[in-house]
């Protein structure tokens, strides 16, 4: 029995060291296990970082201008002045792949007077309405495009509304912008539908459905001013804007008579809504406040039409034509109040201080050698009525902001075809009507300027 006892326990001893061997070693095959699946999922995380840094392409631009300016003007401070300016922009543009359905570009640009911020003071602006006079950083674009069929997608963010033909006309690029310059060249944060298709290589066409909500509003309060507790505006709160475009494109190569041809027809309405109070401090700590108590300050619809062709009868010519027309309707005042009282003063309408109706027409042809060298020529016409078309943007000619006409002479050198280009130009602008604080108002102005522009791509 003590023979069974012992040889009975030295069993269970035995099974014992067995189920625990067992066991440990299970346990060391799982965590191996587990190592490995960790080891696995880190691969494959690194992998897909690489492959999505890998699929972020940038590209970018710097462009210098230099300028001599002969300037004559009923309403600037020196009724004649000559001068010169130096302005740098540089632009970096982005674009990314995550999904095969889903697309990122991005654009962030500056532009500056050189040395400006040494002379004076900068003041941020939001949207660059100053961006001549600061060396901030803007957001151009930055929207995703959402492939949601083979002829769907539906784009969203800060749309590419900016540079839009024929703006790159006279620096001989390629389309910069997917709407017509002459309808804006401003930054739009909005919805776009796109539906597009091809009868064949060389022939597609495309329509866009756009909504652009402008936001009076501010994430920490309605955007009522605490200036000014009694002025007559403090508990006025700001209506949103609307804004609704429909653009058509039609894109062909190859043509009998063409080598190349764009057509764009857009129609857009715009409800202009109440603004934010703006608040005007004095030196000696009065000022005024700005605003009106309309829910809408004007209603402005407008048709813009874009021809581009090239290489016209298989002759070395390219030829583009765009015009705009404008109904304007006037539906609010702007009224202004010493902070501290509640006697209102009338300013006038914006924009306009009635209904109107203009127009803005642009034509310009150029010659060219091998595509290596243009010498051409630009007209534009914007009567009284029109509404403007460019905030943001190195132009060489007022009449997109102004009210006027002006010639433009231009030759283009390509260093080479796409990276680097040298331009020299001439431009005389003769204006009947500025935009003076609010609205358009009667100024008589002669402008000629001389220009060298140095644009390099990478």
């Amino acid at each position: 029995m003590l023979l069974e006892s012992k040889f009975g326990k030295k069993i269970v001893l035995m099974l014992a060291l067995i189920s625990f061997t067992s066991a440990a070693q299970a346990t060391i095959s799982l965590e191996q296990r587990v190592a490995e699946m960790e080891s696995q999922m880190l691969d494959m995380q690194l992998q897909k970082e690489s492959l999505s840094a890998s699929s972020i392409k940038l590209s970018g631009a710097f462009n210098t201008v230099a300028e001599v300016i002969d300037a004559k003007s009923d309403l600037a401070a020196l009724k004649e002045d000559t001068y010169s300016l130096f302005i740098s922009k540089f632009q970096v543009n982005m674009s990314a792949k995550p999904l095969a359905q889903f697309s990122f570009y991005g654009s962030l640009s500056g532009s500056y007077l050189w040395n400006s911020s040494q002379m004076r003071s900068q003041d941020i602006q939001d949207e660059g309405q100053e961006e001549l006079t600061s060396s901030y950083i803007h957001i151009d674009k930055a929207f995703v495009n959402w492939k949601m069929s083979d002829r769907f997608t539906l784009s969203f963010g800060r749309l590419p509304t900016q540079n839009g033909p024929p703006n790159n006309f006279h620096t001989g690029d390629a389309r910069l912008g997917t709407y017509p310059l002459l309808a804006y060249s401003t930054p739009f944060d909005g919805l776009a539908l796109t539906y597009s298709d091809s009868y064949s290589a060389n022939l597609d066409w495309a329509a866009r459905l756009i909504y652009s909500p402008f936001m009076a509003h501010t994430l920490t309060n309605s955007g009522v001013e605490i200036q000014g507790m009694n002025a007559p505006f403090d508990t006025t709160a700001p209506q949103n804007s609307d804004v609704f475009f429909l653009n058509l494109e039609l894109h062909a190569k190859q043509l009998s008579f063409t080598s190349e041809l764009l057509l764009l027809l857009e129609a857009h309405y715009i409800r202009i809504g109440k603004p934010r109070t703006k608040v005007i401090i004095g030196p000696n700590g009065g000022g005024w406040e700005i605003g009106t108590k309309d829910d809408y300050l004007a209603e402005v619809n407008e048709v813009t039409g874009y021809l581009g062709i090239k290489d016209i009868f298989s002759l070395p010519f390219d030829f583009v034509m765009s015009m705009k027309k404008t109904f304007f309707r006037k539906r609010g005042g702007i009224t202004m109040a010493e902070i501290g009282t509640v006697e209102e003063k009338p300013v006038g309408g914006f924009i306009y201080n009635e209904d109107n109706e203009g127009t803005t027409f642009l034509a310009a042809g150029r010659v060219h050698y091998k595509r290596k060298y243009y010498l051409g020529y630009e007209y534009i016409n914007r009567t009284y009525g029109a509404m403007p078309s460019s905030i943001r943007d190195i132009s060489f000619s007022n009449t997109l902001l102004q009210v006027g006409q002006s010639d433009h002479i231009f030759f283009i050198y390509n260093i080479d075809v796409y990276l680097a280009k040298l331009i020299v130009g001439y431009v005389h602008t003769d204006t009947t009507h500025s935009f003076d604080k609010f609205n358009y108002v009667s100024d008589i102005g002669v402008q000629d300027k001389v220009y060298t522009q140095f644009i390099l791509r990478f």
